[in-house]
């Protein structure tokens, strides 16, 4: 936790590039050495408006990079998955949404935000307890959406796309309420504008991910008749 302070609050003093790869290694090779420690100490400091955009920028960009180093240098140990996990439900906290602002440059780093979350969340595809983070993540890209913000409507519809083509029909019924909500936003979105277009194959996507998911409980409902008699 020190050592993640001390990263965060060192200063480019002499304004030079070469800073920036140090800072970068320096907070990788927390991550990399102790990765849920350094993510548990790292992802709040992400909602923490002391800290200048830039820096708030490259907590995403490291949680980001350290997934992708996290998996293969523990993978099929339980630190990888835990990793995910203190990432992604750090970095969706419902007690961070009210620091958000949605004008100016923010708007950039909320977009950013979603992003990386469906980055971590598309690397942990096969963990335990994915969709529970995937509930997470789409409460909070609806709360984002009404920002009204263009961008980050873009940013919004991406992340739901991504999810709806990582999900299987299986995982439909217990994303069920999200899910509709989703739904009901899309078709909003859908009736005009920009994004019409982007929102129609979405929603079309999410159509189909619930019938198939329908039919899959009609057959293991029938299925198990067969059983029974």
């Amino acid at each position: 936790q020190q050592v993640v302070k001390v990263v965060l609050y060192a200063q480019n003093r002499f304004d030079t590039q070469e800073w920036y790869k140090f800072r970068d290694g320096a907070m990788l090779s927390v991550l990399s050495n102790r990765p849920v420690e350094g993510a548990r100490s790292l992802v709040p400091a992400f909602y923490d408006r002391n800290y200048p955009m830039n820096t708030r920028m490259s907590i995403l960009s490291w949680v980001v990079q350290g997934a992708e180093i996290v998996s293969s240098l523990y993978s099929g140990k339980e630190e990888y998955p835990q990793y995910i996990r203190t990432c992604v439900a750090g970095l969706c906290g419902g007690a961070g949404w009210a620091k958000l602002e949605f004008t100016g440059l923010d708007t950039h780093i909320v977009s950013q935000l979603l992003r990386a979350i469906g980055s971590l969340l598309k690397e942990g595809r096969n963990i335990i307890g994915w969709t529970d983070l995937v509930h997470d993540y789409l409460e909070l890209v609806l709360y984002t959406a009404t920002s009204g913000r263009a961008i980050i409507h873009q940013s919004c519809l991406q992340s739901i796309s991504l999810i709806l083509a990582l999900m299987e029909p299986s995982m439909f019924a217990g994303l069920e309420d999200v899910l509709s909500r989703v739904g009901r936003w899309l078709t909003l979105v859908g009736e005009g504008g920009e994004l019409g277009e982007g929102a129609g194959t979405a929603l079309a996507v999410l159509l189909a991910l619930q019938q198939e998911a329908q039919a899959l409980q009609i057959a293991q409902e029938l299925k198990g008749t067969k059983t029974i008699t």
